[in-house]
Parts: structure tokens; C-alpha cells; sequence
């Protein structure tokens, strides 16, 4: 599930019944899913628009979107993950508030300060990262394994 603009199709994703209880099913079957960004947002509980429209979501991961018109992360960053160190960007005007604990954190190119929180349940990842999917494929493909 890669990333893109939720937020404006908020509505459709919300009201698409099938799409979200096949998510489902394949999450409960075990199979992986790799959520990016727009992605993760589309995994959480509900998603609130910048009007204050809150739209419920897939609802695989606890907690709640919000847009925001102004702040968020952006910058190229490293995702640690279980698979092999893969480089990544995040760009996101977004806030993700739940109580799932990140098992990972990207590292950031010229800052200290942990970067975008990876989450993982099952064989879900979810992250407000947007992976590179070249600069480490066989990590990639061990992901959908």
C-alpha cells in the first residue's frame, strides 16, 4: 500500500467496505503487507481531514490520522528493518496519535534525533516512510516473503 493523498479520498476509502475486509483477511491469513505512508494512514482506526471530517479507516492498527496544514517530517532517511537497512524519504503533513510502539526508528541523514517510527504486526510494516526499493531489493523481497 504505497503512499499518495488519503486525505482526499478519505470518503472512498472509508465507504469501499470490500477493499478494506480483503486487508483484513489478508492480514489474518498472514500474508505481508507493506503499508508507506498514505498507506499507514489508511491502516490506522479513522483518518480526520483538515475540515475536521473523521472518516473511519481499515482499522489494523490502533490510533488515529490527522492532517495538519502546516509542520511534518520530510528528509531522506535510513528504515532499519528486521530485513536489511533500506533508504527511504518521508514527506507527510500528517500526525499519527494510538499507542502502537515502534519497533524501529529511520536514522536521518544530518540529525540525531530518531527518525519516522516503523511499526510492525504480524507481517504488516507501517511507516510514514516511503522506501527505495533498489537500494536494497533482496531486504524488499525478504519483506514478502
Amino acid at each position: 500500500l504505497p503512499g499518495g493523498y488519503p486525505e482526499l479520498h478519505a470518503k472512498a476509502l472509508s465507504e469501499n467496505s470490500s477493499m478494506c475486509a480483503a486487508i483484513k483477511r489478508h492480514h489474518e491469513n498472514n500474508l505481508p503487507i507493506l503499508a508507506e505512508c498514505g498507506g499507514f494512514l489508511y491502516m490506522l482506526e479513522s483518518l480526520t481531514n483538515l475540515d475536521g471530517s473523521q472518516y473511519p479507516m481499515v482499522g489494523l492498527i490502533s490510533g488515529h490520522g490527522y492532517m495538519r496544514d502546516k509542520g511534518g517530517c520530510q528528509g531522506m532517511q535510513t528504515a532499519v528493518l528486521p530485513e536489511g537497512r533500506v533508504r527511504a524519504h518521508a514527506h507527510h503533513r500528517s500526525r499519527y496519535e494510538g499507542a502502537a510502539k515502534a519497533y524501529s526508528y529511520g536514522e536521518r541523514q544530518r540529525h540525531p534525533a530518531p527518525g519516522e517510527p516503523v511499526y510492525q504486526f504480524g507481517k504488516l510494516i507501517a511507516s510514514y516512510l516511503h522506501l527505495y526499493f533498489p537500494s536494497n531489493p533482496t531486504a524488499i523481497a525478504n519483506i514478502f516473503l
